[in-house]
């Protein structure tokens, strides 16, 4: 539960780290330093001590979050916490505000960014105070490190024969105690690693090319590691969303690649006290998720190997589950599309 009440509570500052990449369900502003400030307004809003004064309907003709129009469907909302208009899906959250806000004991709507501050206030305390244990973060890299040897390191014959799904070879196996199979996708997108890093890297970009992913860093651990959580929003099942911990390194590091050039990105579910499981959602499980980046042809072009093992839990079949985990090729192509028509333009 989320409560700031204390006038000494309102003056702690928020670490930059839990809060340098509040990013925004449905959000058109990427830019980090653009949403530290949107995030330490709303610190600051949300913390002053008193209700803020709510942004007049006739000011806003659309979502303050997202910039989508409203309409006679899409309708207008306003955040608790820092007055704002915004949308129903931009401010899904419920919390009990600071006393000092007379709402009582009963949660009200907030926006994302105020849910964000707020909840990083919290865990902070929580951290100051011994009431919260964080992540422990040399344990979760040991164990994502031994996953990524582990994969790497699953014999070719067990791999299913590759199909070509329009330039992306995919291919499937089976793992030992899982319902769900493992899918491998490969293709080769023509630029250099380092403009395919700044797109993959960098999911907020992702709805360029796949509308139903939704995401948010909830805490950077370090330059190359960082705690994420994203929400999948696909037609006829129940929204999924995953908290998981992704690092990047350098694939010459990595045991199982001593011989490779390139990236390896690597990422596994972990428990957060940022990131609890929220109301009508599910939260699946990511096994592994495993990008590797090789230079070709002097760097001109970009081989990149995805290799998903994830369980998106609920009352799916396993044989639906694996049908739609087969489609991730769908994904892996639009993104080479939008890298390679973004260099051309």
């Amino acid at each position: 539960m989320v409560r700031v009440c204390s006038a000494e509570k309102k003056k702690r500052a928020i670490p930059h780290r839990l809060i340098s990449g509040p990013e925004q369900r449905h959000t058109n502003c990427v830019a980090g330093e653009f949403l530290w400030r949107s995030a330490a307004a709303a610190a600051m809003t949300v913390t002053a001590g008193s209700r803020p004064v709510w942004q007049p309907n006739s000011e806003s003709s659309a979502c303050e979050k997202c910039r989508r129009h409203f309409t006679l469907v899409f309708r207008r909302h306003h955040c608790r916490g820092c007055g704002k208009v915004v949308c129903d899906k931009c401010s899904e959250h419920r919390v009990i505000l600071p006393e000092s806000y007379n709402y009582g004991p009963s949660k009200q709507r907030v926006c994302d960014t105020c849910y964000v501050t707020l909840v990083a206030i919290e865990y902070q305390l929580g951290l100051e105070q011994g009431k919260v244990v964080p992540p422990d973060y040399p344990a979760i890299r040991t164990d994502l490190l031994r996953r990524v040897n582990s994969y790497l390191s699953l014999p070719e014959i067990g791999w299913g024969s590759e199909g070509d799904h329009n330039g992306v070879k995919v291919s499937m196996r089976s793992i030992e105690s899982s319902p769900v199979s493992c899918i491998r996708s490969k293709m080769l997108i023509k630029a250099p690693i380092k403009k395919v890093m700044e797109v993959y890297s960098n999911m907020d970009v992702w709805r360029n090319w796949n509308p139903y992913v939704s995401s948010r860093t909830v805490e950077q651990v370090d330059g190359t590691s960082k705690v994420m959580t994203a929400v999948y929003e696909f037609p006829v099942i129940d929204k999924r969303d995953s908290c998981f911990f992704t690092s990047i390194m350098d694939s010459s590091t990595v045991e199982a690649l001593e011989d490779h050039k390139g990236l390896t990105v690597a990422a596994i579910s972990v428990d957060h006290p940022l990131c609890p499981v929220e109301k009508g959602m599910v939260r699946s499980d990511m096994h592994i998720s495993l990008s590797l980046l090789e230079p070709v042809d002097d760097g001109i072009y970009t081989h990149f190997t995805s290799i998903v093992h994830s369980d998106p839990k609920g009352l799916l079949p396993p044989f639906v589950i694996n049908a739609f985990l087969s489609r991730g090729s769908d994904h892996l192509r639009g993104m080479a599309k939008f890298i390679e028509a973004k260099l051309q333009s």
